[in-house]
């Protein structure tokens, strides 16, 4: 729980939420797909390049920058879900498995990206 009060791990989550809300939000719910219109390609670069941020600037741990990217981006799905069932419940049938797509789609590449920074940045030190 205190590492989410660390002011560097607020302002990770925060760029993967603004980022997710940009280009989530704007689109309109029934043209909508994340498999479709190239929105899991943009979100796996946005997550790449947010955690090379996380890692080169701020020094945050591969696990904990994966995390909180991931996390950013299922709290702004999350909240464009509750916002599409308050407006029409007809959308929102398969929100859970959104989820999961929008979990793996942000989390694997930010961890990755982690790893791989991490593994070379041993290596050049021997």
């Amino acid at each position: 729980m205190r590492f989410l009060l660390n002011p560097q791990m607020c302002l990770v989550f925060l760029a993967a939420f603004i980022v997710a809300v940009l280009t989530h939000w704007t689109i309109p719910y029934r043209d909508l797909g994340l498999l479709e219109n190239g929105l899991a390609l943009r979100w796996i670069f946005y997550s790449i390049l947010i955690s090379l941020i996380a890692h080169l600037k701020l020094n945050i741990l591969s696990g904990k920058a994966a995390y909180l990217i991931a996390s950013g981006f299922l709290s702004a799905v999350i909240l464009r879900a509750g916002f599409e069932i308050l407006n029409d419940t007809s959308y929102h049938n398969l929100w859970p498995l959104e989820l999961i797509l929008v979990f793996g789609i942000t989390f694997i590449p930010a961890f990755l990206v982690g790893f791989l920074f991490k593994s070379i940045k041993k290596l050049t030190k021997e």
